[in-house]
């Protein structure tokens, strides 16, 4: 590690700086300020309903070809909620 570099806690490697984040490639962990940690609660608790309630749909429909999974169709319902590129449609 360089000077200046700051060492990731989880393996003590040099850290990935990404904006205002801090990352280790190898542990898949991000640091982020209070601040964001915050917002990234309060999305994952808008967020973890819909993608619990996609993941029991994906294991009630199996494991089927590609082509039959209803990709398309359950990324539509999820964008429905999470974002405003389907609002009003």
């Amino acid at each position: 590690m360089s000077a200046g570099e700051e060492a990731c806690v989880a393996c003590d490697r040099a850290a990935v700086h990404c904006g205002r984040a801090v990352g280790c490639p190898d542990s898949g962990r991000l640091r982020v300020g209070v601040a964001d940690e915050r917002v990234l609660a309060v999305v994952g608790q808008h967020l973890g309903p819909y993608q619990r309630a996609d993941l029991a749909e994906r294991v009630a429909i199996g494991l089927v070809p590609v082509k039959d999974n209803r990709r398309a169709e359950r990324k539509k319902k999820l964008t429905g909620v999470s974002s405003s590129r389907w609002a009003g449609r």
